[in-house]
């Protein structure tokens, strides 16, 4: 059977002079033929906005034939296995570019092992339902990849900072230590802010807005000279660890909203390895642009002196890739998100019943 019946369920387009509300009512249903890939943007298109697909078809086919007729086996494997997942990679792009949607796909327990009888079809069911995982897992993708951006930019600057102070400026590593401390209050100070504010905006608004401000941040420190005042520094250092906040407990947060507790320890390990991976790259990128430049230049009498213009280059470097970490927030879903997003529910502490009491009870 290759031709398949779909009744969305999302919102239709409304007709001329019909309201959204009376298009949401009106049902309709498509006959279509699902093998022919070129036709399911066109199918995709009839439902707009995209709110909810449910897909479940499929066709078990004749096991004789397949394991025969390699045509046969083919055509069985583009039913089952390419046609969902053209269909479902349409419908995924449409609701991350409308923000929202919700996705249910039904596979077969015939892929959970190899069977004699239906290898085709079970090997068609088992690469559907790794399609759908990784499919589900977009947003532990984009999230860390966040991570790994924005990571490169912090820790990078926590890199450049020191160099700046003692090398630039000239002060002790103890007022330098002093100087760029401070960020770590930032941190420490808005995570309890960040955490209050995430069930309520979600994380794709609090990353982009926090890492946009950090952008900011850390692109005012190219305008730090040898005679600003320190404090200035310390305060663009404070403020720059809590603008991270708003990526660090965000991030963290919804890259496993999405994840079982299966792939837990795994997906844990790869983000760790991804933020290091992040924070080596940085401090890479950053020297390169200080090495580049040249932390120093030659002064009119002969001797050297520091070029803080190199440092200005790399405050500058570290400001876009803040920059770029925002712009890769903003693909993230809150509706993905939602499983981390509800509130906490304050649970009130029951007063202790001392045991004698207990005993008098029994006893009556």
């Amino acid at each position: 059977m290759r031709h398949g019946g779909a009744r969305p369920r999302a919102g239709r387009k409304p007709a001329p002079g019909e309201s959204y509300e009376a298009a949401r009512r009106r049902k309709e249903t498509a006959l279509a033929d699902l093998d022919d890939l070129s036709r399911h943007a066109e199918l995709l298109e009839r439902a707009a906005p995209l709110e909810v697909l449910v897909l479940a078809y499929g066709v078990l086919g004749d096991p004789r034939k397949t394991e025969r007729n390699p045509d046969a086996a083919l055509q069985l494997l583009g039913t089952n296995l390419a046609g969902p997942v053209s269909l479902l990679t349409l419908a995924a792009q449409r609701m991350e570019a409308q923000r929202g949607g919700c996705i249910v796909a039904l596979s077969s327990v015939a892929g959970d092992r190899g069977r004699g009888k239906n290898a085709v079809y079970g090997s068609a069911k088992a690469g559907l339902t790794a399609f759908l995982s990784g499919l589900r897992n977009r947003l532990f993708r984009t999230a860390n990849l966040v991570s790994l951006v924005s990571s490169a930019g912090f820790l990078g600057v926590l890199f450049i900072g020191p160099l700046f102070l003692q090398e630039g400026l000239g002060v002790t590593p103890l007022t330098s230590g002093l100087t760029t401390f401070p960020e770590a209050l930032g941190v420490v100070t808005s995570t309890q802010i960040v955490a209050r504010l995430y069930p309520r905006v979600g994380p794709r608004r609090l990353m982009a807005a926090g890492l946009t401000g950090v952008a900011i941040v850390i692109a005012l420190m190219s305008l730090l000279g040898g005679d600003t005042n320190l404090w200035f520094m310390r305060l663009l250092m404070f403020l720059t660890g809590a603008g991270m906040a708003y990526a660090f407990v965000p991030g963290q947060t919804a890259a496993f909203a999405t994840i079982s507790s299966a792939k837990t320890g795994r997906a844990s390990a790869l983000s760790n390895a991804l933020r290091q991976l992040g924070a080596a790259c940085g401090v890479a990128v950053l020297a390169e642009v200080l090495s580049a430049v040249g932390p120093t230049r030659p002064s009119a009498t002969g001797t050297t002196l520091p070029n803080l213009a190199a440092y200005h280059a790399a405050f500058l470097a570290a400001a876009a890739l803040a920059l770029v970490a925002a712009g890769i927030a903003l693909a993230i879903s809150d509706r993905d998100a939602a499983p981390t997003m509800k509130p906490r529910v304050k649970q009130t502490e029951h007063e202790d019943i001392p045991e004698q009491r207990l005993h008098a009870q029994a006893r009556s």
